[in-house]
């Protein structure tokens, strides 16, 4: 199960949180504001499930601190760093689903931004649509995880 399914992990209001990432710094403080009022912030252990294999994806997932990793069973697909991004693509698609489980590698924070307030953001703010299309180009630039590049 994961943490958004059976709220395990420590939940809170970003709104009060102070991200440091270099990723989301690039955003216009206007655009932070409303991203720190739509997201929730998570911490997460070491092995603990974000999002399970074949779920549906209703939030984008932004990676404050830490790593997580895309893992189809025991192969890492992908691994998320400071600044990445995970369900841009999934959140607005009915029919796509988590394509692996998604699982914290190490301590980590991650920002939870649900479907409606992403696509509103998305939407209604030209710099975080742009924030979001550059995520999205980094991630599909990003050689698999293990492939030694």
């Amino acid at each position: 199960m994961s943490i958004l399914g059976n709220a395990t992990g420590s939940r809170r209001s970003a709104r009060s949180v102070e991200w440091g990432c270099d990723s989301l710094d690039v955003l216009p403080r206007s655009t932070r504001r409303a991203l720190r009022l739509a997201a929730d912030e998570v911490a997460l252990w070491p092995g603990q499930v974000v999002l399970a294999a074949g779920a549906p994806v209703h939030w984008l997932f932004v990676v404050v601190s830490g790593e997580l990793t895309l893992r189809d069973g025991d192969r890492d697909l992908r691994v998320l760093r400071r600044g990445s991004t995970y369900g841009a693509l999934e959140a607005i698609a009915p029919q796509r689903h988590s394509e692996a489980e998604l699982v914290a590698r190490d301590v980590s924070r991650v920002l939870t931004v649900p479907k409606r307030a992403y696509t509103a953001l998305v939407a209604t703010d030209p710099a975080f649509g742009e924030w979001v299309m550059r995520s999205l180009a980094a991630a599909l630039a990003q050689p698999p995880a293990g492939s030694g590049s």
